[in-house]
C-alpha cells in the first residue's frame, strides 16, 4: 500500500476524480457527487491510499496558522468497502500527520515559530472518532472522560477562532459540536460500529446527524505512541479493536 500526498489541482488525481467519488460513494450512503467535486476546489491537498492502480482511501488536508499554532485538518476520510478494516486510516492519516509534524519541527526553529501543532477533524460518526482518537492524549471533547469539555473550554479562544476560519454554520464553540451538518450536507456514513460503552459516550454528546470539531494535540509523545500503533497494524484484524 503506498500513501501520496497530491494538489488537488494536480492532473494526476483530478484525471482519478471518478474513482474517488467512488469510495466516497462506498464509505458514506448516497452522498452527492458533488460534494466530493467541491472539496477538489475548496481544498489545497488530498492524500490518497492506492494499492497497485487501484485507489483504496483518501482524505482531504487543510492547514491553518492561528498566532503560534499550527493545525492540519482531515476533511472527508473515506475506505473502500473492499479494504475496510485493515486499519488504512490509522496509515492513511499516520503518514499525513507525520508529514505535518516535520514541517512543524522546522518551522518551530524560526523567529516566532510555531509552539503548538493540532490534528482537526469534524466528524460525523463514532467509528472515525474512536479510530482516531483512542489512546491518545489531550483529545478534546474527550468524549468517556469525566469531564469531556474541560479542554474545550481550555482551547475556548482556538475554538472560537476555527469557527470563524472554517466559516461553519450551526457551530458551538461552547461544545464543539456542529448541529446538523453531516445530515444537511446528506453524508451517512456505513461503518460506524463500535463498543456498547463507546457508543452510548457518543450519543450523550453528539445529536443524530450533527459533527464533532476534534482537536488532538501531535508532540513528540503523540508521535511516539502512534509508532507503536502503527506496529500494530500487523496484528490479525480479528485482534483489533477500532
Amino acid at each position: 500500500m503506498k500513501v501520496r500526498v497530491y494538489s488537488c489541482t494536480d492532473q494526476a488525481i483530478l484525471s482519478r476524480k471518478d474513482d474517488v467519488i467512488r469510495v466516497a460513494s462506498e464509505a458514506f450512503s448516497d452522498v452527492p457527487a458533488k460534494e466530493i467535486e467541491e472539496r477538489f476546489v475548496k481544498y489545497p491537498e488530498i492524500a490518497v491510499a492506492q494499492d497497485g492502480a487501484e485507489i483504496a482511501a483518501f482524505v482531504f488536508l487543510t492547514h491553518h496558522a492561528h498566532q503560534r499554532t499550527r493545525l492540519v485538518g482531515l476533511r472527508f476520510i473515506a475506505i473502500s468497502n473492499r479494504y475496510r478494516n485493515r486499519g488504512l486510516s490509522t496509515l492513511l492519516t499516520g503518514v499525513v500527520i507525520l508529514r505535518k509534524y516535520l514541517e512543524y519541527l522546522r518551522e518551530r526553529q524560526l523567529p516566532g515559530g510555531p509552539r503548538e501543532l493540532f490534528v482537526m477533524a469534524r466528524i460525523c460518526n463514532p467509528k472515525a472518532y474512536y479510530t482516531l482518537t483512542k489512546g491518545n492524549k489531550g483529545v478534546s471533547p474527550d468524549l468517556g472522560a469525566k469531564a469531556p469539555l474541560e479542554r474545550v473550554t481550555e482551547r475556548q479562544s482556538l475554538y472560537t477562532w476555527l469557527g470563524e476560519e472554517l466559516g461553519v454554520e450551526g457551530f458551538d464553540p461552547n461544545t464543539a459540536i456542529v448541529t446538523g451538518a453531516a445530515a444537511d450536507a446528506g453524508i451517512v456514513p456505513n461503518n460506524t460500529s463500535v463498543e456498547s460503552g463507546d457508543q452510548s459516550d457518543w450519543d450523550r454528546y453528539v445529536a443524530p446527524g450533527s459533527e464533532v470539531l476534534m482537536l488532538m494535540p501531535i508532540n513528540w509523545r503523540f508521535m511516539w505512541d502512534n509508532a507503536l500503533r502503527c506496529v500494530k497494524l500487523f496484528k490479525p484484524v480479528k485482534l483489533r479493536k477500532y
